[in-house]
């Protein structure tokens, strides 16, 4: 077991002597040293990240067994992300030292904080929740800890238990072989895991309450397992749970952390009334205590409600404040809800002149019917698309460096903003009052006009050229679907919805330039990105944002490789589902738009699914019956639905989508092992487990060889027996019948020998008119017979019990690599695995034959 105070001498090296060997970090400061190796406070250069760098011995690289256990340690962790589990980044070797780059949490670890002392019940219950929290999402990436203890955990600043040190991490129901040593802590460590048994996540629920133990009493379990509240006056409520946390057998433990989490929410609810039980510490008379030990302050009940009545207060506040802006000047923007009516027609003013002598009288002529201003652009369209403005459609009016033109034509938002592209303008930008005033003026309409602006990134509205948007031009949305702008007839921008229909107002920059294409749009993009990050980057109107990553869906028929290199044109990469979460989010989000590529891809039949953006694979989107089994339908794509399963394949080489999601998002982690031999890992498989099957099928053929022999020698014994019988001068029909007898004994004894199997015994065989010492040695053979007989059937029950075990051990191993394979994206090599678990079925023969053991 491993004794979490042992030292190993370690000479950490200097901040001048790493700074060198970590070029794309900045070492700020020494955090602390162990025999294990040492830790320094650093930042990632390139993200403004700070981290934490743990540097470890030479000699610990030197070592392959512990390589591979840092190794497994580092991507474990690194394929785990949750609040309550410190995130891992990096890993490697540098100047001969393994390292490992981690999320860099400011505080202690929780075994620092509590030792020895008794924790607040419900702070003791808050802090298992998040921990139980943390090592459920682990447990369902089929990750277990095995060494769950408070040296393990730390608390951040504002008391929130990371998770932390995977170094034992194993995949789940694997068992330690003979010759392993098994690792673990005194005192936290699970039965199963010390006697070699097979193991699940109900080892860390075992330690998980051993910690919960330790925080209401100041120590782990007793030998007798002493209800807590005994111990520290807790409420009774925790005895239970931990109770059944601790339990010796796993059957009756939790089955998963988040059942203990939710009986924990339960306690906490029922414990919150009641009256903890103020029992005298051992030894002494003083009352136990239970000292914080979160960093951050606990609310207490008057502080939360006063926090309550702020909100409450802020709330109607910020109600009063809307009435209030509703019935009193200036006007706010107006919802796009006026009735539809015909514009009215827009009068060119018309200069008088001056009349210095009697006019003539006029010949009257028909007024030629005038033609609307969407239809007459047809005429101007290539001009105006090339750049020339030196004619304009009637109507026109110049203002400002530019040239407009209302359209009357009512079309979404899209459309209006496509059409003002194609000829060679864009949709009005109206930055200033001043522009919004001569706008109004100018174009007057009984209905909104559309602008060019709209939501982009992170929720925040932006003109099309990316002009800084005015602080008064505060628009409020009355719902997601309002993403786009028009101008009210009051002359107010509002919020419209993307499917409304209104006419438009068309601008055109007089010096020839639009940067307000999409193309130009995205090249800015590019640049900021490049030059900014994605935080700080100017993204395209119509841009969403989920979480830190940022989705524009642009209508437009492509293939996955043109796709997917004009996404890297613009430094963005096709969409990538990181989570089921965001998979959702994606198929909500752009339901009934369109159907687009993801940036995800098969090589070839024995490689795994794979993002471009090289992080963890997930599957989580797949519709019934995909991935197609066929390897040509080699790439992802999301259909139009608002369902979570929308991922299907096609031929990246000829398939093609109306749409292209773009993604810009943080850095992802590289994936570590896109590679899997099958061939290889169920060799070494089935060596493992034949190890352990040959035993038994050793032990059961030497126990029964032994039965047989045994019972052979019997045969022989009864035979020299039945010899020896005097039957004197006339017992020569008795003694006839003996011999008879003898010689079926010593057939007997010698055919078992032969065929090592029990022959049927027949008692025909034999005259039931023996007597005397012939009849006691025929009752003592069938005797002999049937105890045999008996044994053996139990013996052969018995080993066949153990093959069943064996074959329901081996093909839920061979379950578990196949849904591991799949999460990784491993299908063909998951479906040829399946094969081999139905080929098995529950004949155990078929066992030892893939054995070799029959």
């Amino acid at each position: 077991m491993e004794d979490p105070q042992q030292d190993i001498h370690f000479q950490a090296p200097s901040l001048e002597d790493l700074t060198p060997i970590f070029p794309t970090y900045e070492l700020e400061s020494f955090i602390a040293q162990g025999g294990m190796g040492a830790v320094y406070k650093a930042r990632k250069i390139s993200l403004d990240r700070p981290v934490a760098i743990k540097i470890l011995p030479r000699e610990f690289g030197d070592d392959p067994q512990f390589r591979a256990s840092f190794q497994a340690e580092a991507k474990a962790m690194a394929r785990l992300n949750h609040p309550n589990l410190i995130s891992v980044y990096d890993f490697g070797e540098v100047d001969g030292m393994l390292f490992l780059v981690m999320e860099c949490v400011e505080g202690k670890s929780l075994y620092h904080s509590s030792y020895g002392r008794m924790v607040d019940p419900h702070q003791a219950a808050e802090i298992v929740i998040a921990i139980s929290r943390g090592l459920d999402h682990a447990h369902k990436a089929g990750i277990l800890h095995r060494d769950v203890k408070p040296a393990n955990i730390l608390l951040s600043p504002d008391a929130t238990p990371k998770i932390g040190d995977f170094g034992l991490a194993t995949p789940i129901n694997q068992t330690a072989s003979k010759e392993e040593v098994v690792y673990g802590t005194p005192g936290y460590t699970a039965p199963e895991v010390i006697h070699r048994l097979q193991v699940d996540r109900r080892a860390d629920i075992f330690s998980t309450g051993v910690i919960l133990h330790e925080l209401l009493t100041g120590s782990i379990p007793d030998a007798v397992k002493t209800p807590p509240s005994a111990t520290s006056g807790c409420p009774v409520a925790f005895d239970a749970i931990v109770a059944k946390c601790i339990h010796p057998n796993p059957e009756s433990r939790y089955s998963t952390t988040a059942e203990l989490a939710e009986d924990l929410e339960k306690a906490f609810t029922v414990t919150s009334t009641a009256p903890i039980l103020n029992l005298p510490v051992a030894g002494t008379t003083r009352q136990p205590t239970y000292p914080g030990i979160l960093t951050a302050p606990k609310k207490s009940t008057a502080a939360r409600t006063a926090t309550l009545v702020i909100l409450s207060i802020a709330i109607v506040s910020t109600g009063a404040y809307l009435l209030s802006q509703e019935t009193s000047p200036p006007p706010t923007p107006q919802a796009l809800v006026a009735p539809v009516s015909a514009p009215k027609p827009i009068q060119k003013p018309v200069k008088k002149p001056v009349i210095e002598a009697p006019a003539p009288t006029p010949i009257i002529t028909p007024t030629p019917k005038k033609e609307n201003a969407y239809s007459a652009l047809a005429k101007f369209k290539e001009k105006l698309a090339s750049g020339a403005r030196d004619e304009f459609p009637e109507g026109t009016l110049e203002h400002n460096g530019s040239h407009f033109l209302q359209i009357r034509y009512a079309v979404t938002w899209q459309a209006a903003q496509d059409f003002a592209e194609k000829h060679g303008g864009h949709l009005a930008i109206a930055v200033s009052a001043a522009d919004k005033q001569w706008l109004n003026q100018s174009f007057k309409t009984q209905q909104p006009l559309w602008l060019g602006a709209g939501i982009t990134a992170n929720e925040k509205w932006q003109w099309l050229d990316a002009s800084t948007w005015a602080a008064e031009d505060k628009i409020i949305p009355s719902s997601e679907e309002h993403r786009v702008v028009a101008i009210n007839p009051e002359g107010w921008l509002t919020a419209g919805k993307t499917d409304e229909t209104f006419g438009f107002i068309i601008q055109w920059r007089n010096d020839g330039t639009n940067p307000c294409t999409l193309d130009t749009q995205l090249q800015r993009t590019a640049e900021s990105f490049k030059e900014e990050g994605v935080d700080n980057a100017r993204y395209p109107v119509g841009t969403h944002t989920y979480q830190q990553s940022h989705f524009l869906l642009i209508p437009r028929d492509s293939s996955w490789e043109n796709a997917h290199q004009f996404a890297k044109s613009n430094q963005a990469e096709l969409a990538v589902p990181s989570s089921a979460d965001e998979s959702q989010w994606m198929a909500s989000t752009f339901a009934a738009k369109s159907s687009y590529w993801l940036g995800g891809y098969l090589l070839k039949a024995t490689d795994p699914w794979q993002w471009t953006s090289r992080e963890p694979w997930h599957s989580s989107g797949w519709k019934s019956g995909e991935p197609n089994s066929d390897p040509a339908y080699n790439r992802l794509v999301m259909e139009s639905s608002n369902s979570p399963q929308s991922w299907s394949t096609s031929q990246g080489a000829k398939g093609e989508t109306t749409a292209i999601l773009l993604e810009w998002s943080r850095p992802k982690r590289a994936a570590t092992d896109n590679s899997f031999d099958l061939d290889k890992w169920t060799t070494t498989v089935n060596r493992k487990i034949k190890s352990s099957v040959g035993d038994d099928v050793e032990r059961h053929t030497k126990d029964r060889r032994n039965l047989i022999v045994k019972y052979a020698y019997a045969m022989k014994r009864f035979a020299k027996k039945v010899e020896g019988i005097d039957y004197g001068k006339r017992g020569w029909a008795k003694k006839n019948r003996a011999n008879q007898f003898q010689k079926i004994l010593e057939e007997t004894a010698d055919e078992v020998k032969k065929t090592e199997e029990l022959p049927e015994f027949n008692s025909n065989r034999f005259t039931d008119r023996f007597t005397g010492d012939l009849r006691v040695i025929y009752k003592s053979v069938l005797k002999a017979h049937e105890e045999t007989e008996k044994s053996l059937l139990q013996l052969d029950t018995d080993y066949q019990t153990k093959l069943d075990a064996h074959l329901k051990f081996y093909t839920q191993g061979l379950l578990n690599k196949t849904i591991e394979l799949e999460k990784t994206g491993f299908y063909p090599t998951a479906n040829t695995l399946k094969k081999s678990i139905e080929d098995l079925g529950e004949d155990t023969s078929k066992l030892l034959a893939t054995l070799d053991l029959n």
